[in-house]
């Protein structure tokens, strides 16, 4: 229990929700790309997000 008497969850659940923030940051980020004409980078991005979503998919499946 922390002191606040909640029960902690550890580090994955922190890193978690440093991959999610980190993904939100990504797909703002491809779509300024993708507005600004820069459909190259903004795939890239998309193929980056697409690859996290797996691997995390099956870290979950263990």
């Amino acid at each position: 229990m922390t002191p606040d008497n909640e029960p902690f969850d550890g580090p994955f659940e922190e890193l978690d929700e440093a991959l999610e923030r980190s993904a939100k940051e990504l797909e703002k980020l491809s779509t300024i790309y993708r507005q600004r004409g820069h459909a190259q980078e903004a795939s890239d991005i998309d193929n980056t997000l697409a690859n996290m979503h797996s691997r995390n998919q099956e870290s979950d499946d263990y």
